[in-house]
């Protein structure tokens, strides 16, 4: 009935069944009233009682509902807002596999939110996300990667990733982030032949064959051709196997 599935959807019908079920103490239809009532979908919105029914599902050991009770107490949504307790069930939650909980705790240790900062914490968490798919937390991991590396051709398949991201249609918050991860990578690009480094002013350029060095000008690459040829060819068969 929620999803119109061999029916008419019918929210305001679904919203009666899943608290039939979530007063019997269902986990599942809790989590689902929750989410129901906090987006208004089928009934008008009532922050805090989604919390109370999140919090009723994330205590039965719901992945999803520890997730989201997780997130209305990192943001003060229908609760008082208390981050160390939102990482506490987003812990929890990520433990059982879910990567969007998985990712959360991960930006969670990164910058510190309810949690001492810890990177290598954090990089743990956000690899078994992107091991499961998760776009953003794949994104994350390769831009870091490059980041670290300083490396061209990690800067070129980080923007890959972080694009194919927004493409495939991400919430508003989670585009933000990847934008700004993009900005950071191409700021990060340097000038092969002369070390001139990436600005709002100055835009580089890849390198027209194998799109892994970057250059300021023409000049400075047709400089660099007789040092960069071999491994443009090397980069650029490399590229073909990995393509198949």
């Amino acid at each position: 009935i929620d999803k119109g599935i061999g029916v008419a959807a019918d929210p305001v019908e679904a919203v009666v069944l899943l608290r039939r079920a979530a007063e019997q103490g269902n986990a599942a239809a809790q989590c689902s009233l929750g989410h129901h009532l906090e987006n208004g979908e089928g009934v008008a919105i009532d922050t805090a009682a989604a919390a109370v029914w999140h919090r009723r599902s994330a205590e039965q050991g719901e992945e999803m509902g520890q997730f989201r009770l997780g997130l209305q107490l990192m943001n003060g949504v229908g609760v008082t807002k208390n981050p160390t307790e939102a990482v506490k069930w987003w812990s929890l939650a990520a433990k059982q596999g879910l990567d969007v909980a998985q990712f959360n705790l991960g930006n969670a240790y990164s910058h510190g939110h309810g949690v001492r900062a810890d990177q290598q914490i954090a990089r743990m968490w956000l690899e078994r996300a992107a091991a499961q798919g998760f776009r953003l937390a794949k994104a994350l991991v390769a831009a870091n990667t490059a980041l670290r590396s300083g490396d061209a051709s990690d800067n070129r398949s980080a923007s890959q990733v972080a694009k194919a991201a927004i493409k495939e249609g991400s919430n508003p918050e989670f585009t933000k982030i990847i934008q700004n991860l993009l900005t950071g990578l191409r700021l990060a690009r340097t000038c092969r032949a002369c070390g001139t480094r990436a600005s709002d002013q100055m835009v580089l350029q890849a390198c027209g064959k194998c799109r892994s060095e970057w250059y300021c000008s023409r000049e400075c690459q047709v400089q660099d051709w007789h040092l960069h040829k071999a491994t443009c060819k090397e980069t650029r068969k490399r590229q073909e196997q990995e393509n198949g």
